[in-house]
């Protein structure tokens, strides 16, 4: 017997009831582990990519102003 917790912002509780099943199965040595952790990485990696992108696309917009003193 194991337990898992999920949270999840605004109004998703089947996120949240997800991540507790994958907590808790990571948690209890479940077989499939090795792969939810494998899946879990790879959208990790992803996600941190995509996050990459975008600032790169925010940081072409970004305006600098310099203070004119006189």
């Amino acid at each position: 017997n194991c337990c898992g917790y999920g949270f999840a912002l605004g109004d998703a509780p089947d996120r949240a009831m997800c991540m507790a099943v994958l907590e808790a199965a990571l948690a209890a040595g479940h077989p499939l582990a090795p792969r939810i952790r494998e899946v879990l990485e790879k959208e990790a990696l992803a996600l941190a990519e995509r996050k990459k992108r975008e600032a790169a696309l925010i940081d072409r917009t970004r305006v600098n102003f310099e203070t004119m003193e006189g």
